[in-house]
């Protein structure tokens, strides 16, 4: 099971890699990325190397100054000068055309694990790659990926694999580990599924689930 599974993963996560910079975008059939990424790119030009990307993996708390200074703040990053991990959300997972752009520190779940690459990456998954850029829902009609392993309905574990999958699929590591530099894969994923069971507000967390699967 533990092979088939790390098989499962690894396959995820190559398909990703393709096709990220298109899920990468708000609006992909009207603006490509700057500068642009093809399916065959070197990975190395991806992650903290490239601008927009290095946008949507910084901390969600340190946005504002990235907006202000992409160019200092991207340099950061690389330098390791800002470290980003696992206990920082990345804004991507946020909600917006620029993901994290009003994130509120007082009120941070506001727009969390709304962000259009989460849902995108959830679709690729758990329905089928073709459905990813689609403004359907979640659930599938057909016997896609989904229904054919008995997934009825968005669930907080299929929320925590697809933001492990769209955080790594946006960096430029050329292959799957659990470390990329300080930032821990395992402890992501058990910080966004303890959050999600161990939130108090039951509304949002109601909220957030009937925004996945509609």
């Amino acid at each position: 099971m533990g092979k088939a599974m790390r098989k499962v993963r690894s396959d995820d996560a190559s398909q990703l890699k393709r096709v990220i910079a298109l899920y990468a975008l708000p609006h992909p059939d009207k603006k490509g990325l700057e500068p642009p990424l093809g399916s065959e790119e070197s990975h190395s030009r991806m992650g903290f190397n490239h601008p927009e990307l290095a946008r949507l993996l910084c901390p969600v708390k340190c946005l504002a100054s990235f907006l202000e200074d992409p160019a200092e703040m991207q340099k950061k990053l690389q330098d390791g000068c800002m470290t980003a991990t696992a206990a920082n959300w990345p804004a991507f997972l946020y909600y917006g055309d620029i993901p994290g752009e009003d994130f509120d520190p007082v009120h941070f779940d506001k727009g969390f694990l709304r962000g259009f690459i989460l849902i995108c990456v959830l679709k690729h998954i758990f329905i089928a790659p073709s459905s990813a850029l689609s403004k359907g829902e979640l659930k599938s009609t057909r016997p896609g990926n989904g229904k054919l392993h008995g997934m009825r309905e968005v669930t907080t574990e299929h929320i925590a694999y697809a933001a492990v999958h769209a955080r790594y699929s946006l960096t430029s590591r050329e292959k799957w580990k659990q470390h990329d530099g300080v930032f821990d894969y395992a402890d992501f994923y058990y910080r966004v599924l303890n959050f999600l069971t161990s939130t108090a507000d039951k509304k949002w967390q109601e909220s957030l689930y009937s925004y996945l699967n509609k």
